[in-house]
């Protein structure tokens, strides 16, 4: 999709390689074939997502602070949304 869009050029094949990681000599090759369907679909999440991402850079994005990364994070002395104890995880019965 990004050929046609930047070159114009259409139907170029993707392939991607799987190696095994207990024999060197065991590989897998995959042709992907994108329908128009999926096609539509993958333009469509583009557009959704740089609408998205361009709201945030506005009105700014909103921390998602976890504990295991604020443990390790360079800002966090400084950080309004570090997190000093884990976030309690709900869980219904």
């Amino acid at each position: 999709m990004l050929a046609k869009y930047e070159w114009g050029i259409e139907d170029i094949p993707f392939y991607f390689f799987v190696f095994s990681t207990k024999n060197e000599k065991d590989c897998k090759v995959f042709e992907i074939i994108v329908d128009e369907s999926t096609r539509f679909q993958h333009i469509n999440n583009l557009s959704n997502i740089k609408t998205y991402l361009d709201n945030q850079l506005e009105i700014g994005f909103k921390p998602k602070p976890k504990y295991s990364r604020c443990q390790s994070c360079g800002l966090a002395d400084t950080c309004l949304h570090k997190v000093n104890v884990p976030i309690p995880q709900k869980v219904y019965i």
